[in-house]
C-alpha cells in the first residue's frame, strides 16, 4: 500500500512465536521480517501486558501511516502474547498511536481478532487490517477464512 510501511518487533522471547505458530500453524504463519517498531510503542505495550498479565512474552507487528491527516506517521501495533495463567492461548491487545513531536503516543486500545494482520491500509481518519479468522466448520489449528477491520476515530 502507498504510504504505508510495516515494522515488526521480535518481543523478549520468539518463543511466545514459535508456540503460537504450534499451536495454529495457518493463523500465525511466519511473517514477513520487518523493522522495528518505535522503542516507544515497544515500551507502552510491555508495560501494560506486564501490569495486566503479569510478565509475558510478546511481539508486537507494527504498521505506519498517516492517520490523524497531518502529515506525520501514525500507527496502529498488535501484540500476540502469553501469560502465565492463559495455558495455551495468545492473548491480542491492539493500540492506535498519533505520532508527532518525533514520538508515537497512545490514543486508544481497539478490537482486532485473528492471525497473520497484514494489507493494512492507514489514511486519515480510517486503518484498516486483514486478519486471517476460521471460517465455520474450520478447525481450530487451521482457519482459513479472512477478515477485515476498520477502525475509524
Amino acid at each position: 500500500m502507498q504510504g504505508l510501511r510495516e515494522r515488526r518487533l521480535t518481543g523478549m522471547a520468539a518463543a511466545a512465536l514459535l508456540i503460537a505458530a504450534a499451536a495454529a500453524p495457518a493463523a500465525f504463519a511466519a511473517p514477513v521480517e520487518r523493522t522495528e517498531a518505535p522503542a516507544e510503542v515497544a515500551r507502552h505495550m510491555g508495560e501494560l501486558l506486564e501490569a495486566d498479565k503479569g510478565g509475558v512474552d510478546y511481539a508486537v507487528t507494527w504498521f505506519e501511516g498517516d492517520w490523524s491527516g497531518d502529515g506525520v506517521p501514525d500507527g496502529l501495533a498488535i501484540t500476540y502474547h502469553s501469560c502465565r495463567d492463559c495455558g495455551n492461548s495468545v492473548g491480542i491487545l491492539s493500540w492506535i498511536y498519533l505520532g508527532g513531536n518525533g514520538a508515537m503516543a497512545p490514543v486508544r486500545e481497539v478490537e482486532i481478532f485473528g492471525g497473520r494482520p497484514r494489507d493494512a491500509d492507514i489514511r486519515p481518519g480510517r486503518i484498516s487490517v486483514v486478519t486471517t479468522m476460521p471460517k465455520p466448520g474450520d478447525p481450530r489449528c487451521c482457519p482459513t477464512g479472512e477478515k477485515t477491520w476498520v477502525l475509524e476515530p
